[in-house]
């Protein structure tokens, strides 16, 4: 959770800068991002969307990475096991987990396939239509809605009219549940109960209300529609602050043990920085490198135009 927050610090400090052309932080999310990560087997499958960093840490990612993807380099997508990469539009990631679960079930696999979504994700038709395809078919899924109240500036009251968002699994006859996001044990808990289910051919939907300590990307600024009274509340819920407490009280954490663990971690992202500083500028036929198997004979010739 600490690692994520500060390379979120030192992402932003590079878009301010100009080094990367956007960025979408996981501020205040950080606590159902971890228990995703603790939840998921090594062959299980993550779908992630764009505020998956936390989670992506712990499935093999690296900070250059992160940083290199958000700076437009596909060699930050060094997807690890067979999870999918970041997914930037809108819901179509569930889709996408539909088909992974899909796979799963065809080869008998005892895994399963999570997918990350927003609220805002939820008033799309790809969401609507995994879910569907999803409990039909009885696949190993798990949907977990990340509830940060926001689809950029517009409040979940104003996208959709039912704001319990475990309700929207009503219609496909799926298992759901709601639960307190910035809560790390009760995250982990009932994932893992999730997972059985999804194990057994039960599909469920995860509604978890976190809060978002973040601006929805570097290009939004959130004081403009939210009143200092909601960002003010929001802070209260920090789950970095609630499992701080936590430690603190149960397991004598002490300031100096604080102070040594960002320092610590402090200078794996500023190795990461110093990788990317190292970086060359690729050339723009790496574009065509990502998108095909087997690149079309058209698509090559305009490579080897562009290498000439």
């Amino acid at each position: 959770m600490l690692t994520s927050r500060l390379l979120e610090d030192s992402m932003v400090t590079l878009q301010r800068h100009g080094r990367l052309s956007t960025y979408a932080g996981s501020s205040g999310q950080e606590a159902l991002y971890v228990a995703i990560g603790n939840t998921l087997l090594q062959d299980d499958i993550h779908i992630p969307y764009y505020r998956d960093q936390p989670c992506m840490l712990m499935r093999g990612y690296k900070p250059i990475d992160i940083i290199r993807y958000w700076s437009g380099s596909e060699r930050g997508n060094a997807v690890p096991y067979g999870d999918l990469p970041f997914c930037v539009p809108i819901a179509t990631q569930c889709l996408h987990a539909a088909g992974a679960a899909f796979a799963l079930k065809f080869k008998q696999k005892r895994n399963v396939a999570l997918v990350t979504l927003g609220d805002g994700a939820t008033s799309k038709g790809d969401f609507y239509e995994a879910l569907n395809f999803s409990s039909l078919n009885n696949l190993p899924i798990i949907f977990v809605i990340n509830d940060n109240g926001w689809a950029i500036s517009t409040p979940i009251e104003k996208q959709t009219k039912c704001i319990d968002l475990s309700k929207k699994a009503t219609f496909a006859d799926m298992a759901s549940f709601s639960i307190d996001g910035t809560d790390l044990f009760t995250c982990i808990d009932t994932l893992k109960q999730a997972r059985v289910l999804a194990l057994d051919g039960k599909p469920v939907l995860l509604h978890a209300k976190t809060v978002r300590l973040c601006d929805h990307t570097t290009a939004d600024d959130a004081k403009k529609y939210k009143a200092s009274s909601i960002l003010q509340s929001e802070k209260a819920h920090d789950p970095i602050k609630k499992i701080k407490a936590f430690i603190t009280q149960e397991l004598s954490w002490t300031e100096q043990q604080d102070k040594a663990l960002v320092k610590t971690i402090q200078a794996e992202i500023n190795h990461a920085l110093a990788l990317f500083n190292q970086d060359t500028i690729e050339h723009p036929a790496t574009m065509f490198e990502h998108c095909y198997a087997d690149m079309p004979e058209q698509l090559k010739r305009q490579k080897e135009e562009f290498l000439v």
